[in-house]
Parts: C-alpha cells; sequence; structure tokens
C-alpha cells in the first residue's frame, strides 16, 4: 500500500523496554494496521490487522473447515512451516456471533495469533510479536499435562474440571497456565512447564 490508498495514517515515536520504536497505524476500507517498527534497525517489532465493522447479514454457514485446516492456513500466511514451530494449536471459539478457529503458534522468536473463520477459512485477524527469548524446542523437557494439573489439584486440595488449561510462554519462561474450577471456586495457576513449581496462584469464590 501507499499513503495516498490510505484514509489515515498516524506515525508516532515511543519507547518501550528502553528500546525506541515508531508506531504506524493506517485504515485502507474496513482494515485497520497497526505495526510496531525498531527506529534503529528497522525491524518489524509487531504487526496486526482487524477488520473493523465485519457485517454478519446471514447466518453462518454450518460448514467447518476443521482445526488442521485453520493449522495450515495461518502457516501459509505466516510463510512458516509446521516443522519450525512449536506450541502449534487451534481451538474453535465464537467471536460475535461467528464460529472462528484461534490458531497460536511460536516460530523463532514470534509468536503468532489467528483468528480464522471457521465456515470458509478467511483470515478475520492476525499479528505476531517478536519476543526477546529463544522458545525450547525440545517438548521433551516438559512436565505432561497431567503432571501438571496433579500439581495443581495437590495445591488446591480439590479436583474440578479446566478451563483454558494450555502451554504457553512467558518471559521468556515455558508454562502451564489456566483455571481449575471445584464447586463455587475458581483457582488461576501458572507452573513452570520445566520443574513443575508454581510460579502464579489465585483462588477466588465466585457466587
Amino acid at each position: 500500500l501507499s499513503t495516498s490508498q490510505v484514509s489515515f495514517y498516524r506515525t508516532k515515536l515511543d519507547y518501550d523496554h528502553g528500546r525506541a520504536e515508531y508506531e504506524v497505524e493506517f485504515w485502507k476500507d474496513h482494515t485497520e494496521y497497526d505495526y510496531e517498527i525498531d527506529a534503529a534497525t528497522g525491524d518489524i517489532l509487531s504487526f496486526d490487522y482487524d477488520i473493523e465493522g465485519y457485517s454478519i447479514s446471514a447466518p453462518q454457514s454450518s460448514n467447518d473447515i476443521g482445526a488442521e485446516k485453520a493449522k495450515t492456513i495461518a502457516l501459509n500466511h505466516a510463510g512458516v512451516n509446521a516443522s519450525d514451530t512449536v506450541f502449534l494449536y487451534a481451538q474453535l471459539d465464537y467471536e460475535h456471533g461467528r464460529r472462528v478457529y484461534e490458531v497460536e503458534f511460536f516460530s523463532g522468536n514470534k509468536e503468532f495469533d489467528y483468528e480464522i473463520d471457521a465456515a470458509t477459512g478467511d483470515i478475520l485477524s492476525y499479528d505476531f510479536d517478536a519476543e526477546r527469548y529463544n522458545i525450547p524446542s525440545n517438548s521433551g523437557d516438559y512436565i505432561s499435562e497431567a503432571q501438571a494439573k496433579q500439581i495443581v489439584e495437590q495445591m488446591a486440595g480439590t479436583t474440578g474440571f479446566y478451563k483454558d488449561f494450555k502451554l504457553d510462554v512467558d518471559d521468556g519462561r515455558v508454562i502451564y497456565e489456566g483455571e481449575l474450577r471445584s464447586g463455587w471456586m475458581e483457582y488461576e495457576f501458572e507452573i513452570d512447564a520445566v520443574t513443575g513449581a508454581v510460579l502464579d496462584w489465585d483462588m477466588d469464590y465466585d457466587d
């Protein structure tokens, strides 16, 4: 795109973690684009676009492309091979009444997030962030999901059902995070995926 093709254009110099960055924002039709660019090197640190005012004028088709197809669409768009990623997953969700696949994966030092229409395969939004960490590629070094859940249940002193349980990366550390619900109690947690240490714990009575 060129500046003559966009309806709004803004550039702002800012600082994030001591690094000078340009924040660039522009619009084209119903799509908003946002970039963060390293002011010294010109490297793209993050970008995303969102389709604004996405109109659902008719009921969404009952067709479903499936999680594997959603992953393939995201990987092809990002120009990444599945063998070069870790934590590649896709889950079906609802966004503004529309069924979407949320696809997340890490490649190199970048985290990618996509929302893909479950019926058509259209990319509704995506973004990536260049993080300052090297993601471990050997999943054999991690404790299993079952072991992580056992640690959570020992901490809580109860069992229940899990919500949003997943493997993720936070500040360069691989973690299991999620929520355990038991009766009226909610337990939110972060567990070190290598050592099994409880990094963050919160319990709340949900009435």
